[in-house]
């Protein structure tokens, strides 16, 4: 697809943290595809293709669909589709970026307020959602405390494994990449050291 949402991950880590189940249509069958969505009570999706499964969902489902704000978009595209069958049909704006395409504006990429989708599932119906990102970043603050603890007790091994964990969740974290650079320069492992700087 030529527009992209750029935040997709943290929009998918949200909804998953919500109970909800990312899916690649692509990668299912036709049969497996009607089957997955005949069971649809809310349906994400980026606007593409992919969302026109909507068509096998229920009548009583909710369609949410996230694309970027432009006054050229086709808003009643999908909306001629969800109506026949009785689904009730949302659009999130997101943040047009960068146009794609030789400046088509229509296909560039965007950005989704995570809050405007939370707020949009509610206005659906779903209630007591959360926004997972506070909680991961105080879950991340406090393998990073530890991870200094241990590298001030001189537990360098312990250190540099929690220094790993933060990394493989946010790996540009600067201050666990400048401590894991501090442990890598002082067990003379320089090569691994200096793309930390």
């Amino acid at each position: 697809n030529a527009r992209l949402l750029v935040n997709e991950d943290a929009i998918e880590s949200m909804l998953i943290a919500n109970g909800f189940v990312s899916v690649d249509p692509s990668s299912l069958g036709f049969m497996e595809q009607v089957t997955l969505f005949s069971n649809a009570k809310y349906m994400v999706a980026a606007s593409g293709a992919a969302i026109l499964n909507m068509l096998w969902a229920p009548a009583d489902a909710h369609v949410l669909v996230m694309m970027n704000d432009t006054r050229y978009a086709n808003y009643w595209y999908f909306g001629n589709v969800a109506s026949p069958i009785g689904q009730t049909l949302t659009y999130i704006l997101g943040e047009t970026l960068e146009a794609q395409l030789g400046g088509d504006i229509v296909h560039s990429n965007f950005k989704i307020d995570p809050q405007a989708v939370l707020d949009a599932l509610a206005f659906r119906g779903l209630t007591n959602l959360t926004q997972p990102v506070q909680s991961l970043n105080d879950a991340l603050q406090e393998v990073l405390d530890l991870a200094q603890e241990q590298q001030s007790a001189g537990d360098l091994a312990m250190a540099e494994q929690l220094y790993q964990e933060v990394l493989k969740v946010q790996p540009n974290h600067g201050e666990a990449n400048h401590h894991l650079a501090v442990i890598e320069t002082h067990t003379e492992r320089l090569v691994d050291a200096i793309p930390r700087f």
